[in-house]
């Protein structure tokens, strides 16, 4: 399992990547659980990690986004939720921007689909094992304390993960994750555990990225049995 560390900007990417972070995301949390960062702070991150790990940006909610033209540089991955997409045509949206990117594709849904106004967890998994995404991010829509594990079960994540490898796609989670959920995780086995608020000063969402807490939680995954390597 790997450590996806969310970061804001050009230091907070330094700070990551010195505390061991496995894949830099660029993001902006103020604006929401995908908040798009400005392209040139995207630019200046790409540049900054300069290929020594991999890369993805959040660029929003699908809603905002069908008609927008993608970040140049692209970063290996780009996500985008589907807050708000519950009763609109997304399957074919998100197949039609699949299909304008370079970079990988990563459906976002999100487990409190209700509050989200999304698609449901066990639908975006069907769409994606059907369509052959090559992977999809499972996170919370509203960041108030409720993390991934109070909206969805580890069985049924568990279930899904290995429903998503028969198919080749890889599983990433995220939804104000912890240590303390590394026991649940440990069981689901997903390729990245995705973080932001636990690896920044105070535990806060919008503090700056930490390097010791994202060193003590690298080693924490590090630690685990092979299997999760």
């Amino acid at each position: 399992m790997k450590l996806l560390v969310s970061v804001r900007n050009v230091r907070e990417a330094e700070l990551a990547l010195a505390g061991g972070a496995d894949l830099i995301d660029v993001k902006e949390p103020r604006l929401g659980a995908l908040g798009r960062p400005d392209d040139a702070v995207l630019a200046a991150v790409i540049s900054t990690v300069a290929g020594r790990v991999p890369t993805s940006v959040a660029l929003g909610e699908l809603k905002d986004n069908a008609d927008r033209v993608w970040p140049v540089p692209l970063p290996t991955y780009v996500k985008l939720g589907l807050a708000g997409s519950g009763h609109d045509a997304w399957e074919d949206k998100l197949l039609a921007l699949r299909d304008s990117s370079a970079a990988t594709f990563v459906p976002t849904c999100y487990a409190d689909n209700d509050r989200a106004h999304s698609p449901h967890v066990e639908s975006v998994a069907r769409f994606v094992i059907e369509n052959r995404f090559p992977v999809l991010l499972i996170d919370t829509f509203i960041k108030d304390g409720y993390g991934l594990f109070s909206w969805i079960d580890g069985e049924r994540l568990k279930n899904m993960k290995q429903r998503l490898a028969a198919a080749g796609c890889r599983l990433a989670l995220a939804g104000s994750l912890t240590a303390d959920d590394m026991p649940a995780l440990l069981e689901i086995h997903p390729e990245w555990m995705a973080v932001r608020g636990a690896v920044c000063r105070d535990s806060v969402r919008d503090g700056e990225v930490c390097p010791e807490r994202v060193r003590r939680l690298k080693a924490q995954l590090t630690h685990l049995p092979d299997r999760l390597s």
